[in-house]
């Protein structure tokens, strides 16, 4: 809410008061630890790739495998934040592997829903591999493997940027 309302660092310092307190009380391995983990990751990574919020996203991944277990949804949304920030580092690659992933993961039925489970059994049946694969991309694309932001242009062209007044200048004295 306060990043909203333009009030990032007062926002980053609450979530950052919040995680530490968590640890304290509940340790490191916990996961509701590991969701305020990825809030602040989010945060972080806001305006472009983050080294913290990289390792941030890694540990909670890590904390919700011990937990709960590779094919549970929390573990798959965790993989898909750090795919958001794996991609925002450039390597869109392993980013869309991760989100490939994320993919089979949440996609659940809870075990005390089997007539759902059924009627996305016999939709799912319905759908040739083709057809799957055209799903998948479309979904990867459009919401997640996003066009840079413009602080990541900057970040990686930060030189030539910097050379354009000095390139601007000499030219004026030539």
């Amino acid at each position: 809410m306060l990043v909203r309302h333009g009030h990032a660092a007062e926002g980053e310092a609450m979530v950052r008061r919040a995680l530490d307190l968590q640890r304290r009380a509940w340790g490191p391995s916990n996961t509701s630890v590991a969701s305020t983990e990825l809030e602040l990751a989010t945060l972080l990574s806001r305006d472009g790739y983050s080294v913290e919020a990289e390792r941030l996203d890694r540990h909670a991944l890590a904390v919700f495998a011990a937990s709960l277990g590779t094919d549970h949804p929390a573990y798959g949304g965790a993989l898909g934040y750090l795919a958001d920030v794996i991609a925002q580092r450039g390597a869109l690659d392993s980013a869309e592997a991760m989100r490939r992933r994320t993919v089979t993961i949440r996609v659940a039925v809870r075990k005390d829903a089997p007539e759902l489970l059924a009627i996305l059994d016999d939709s799912l049946h319905g759908i040739s591999a083709g057809e799957n694969q055209a799903v998948i991309e479309r979904w990867l694309e459009t919401a997640y493997l996003r066009a840079p932001t413009l602080s990541q242009v900057t970040s990686v062209y930060r030189v030539e940027i910097g050379l354009v007044p000095i390139l601007v200048v000499d030219a004026e004295t030539a």
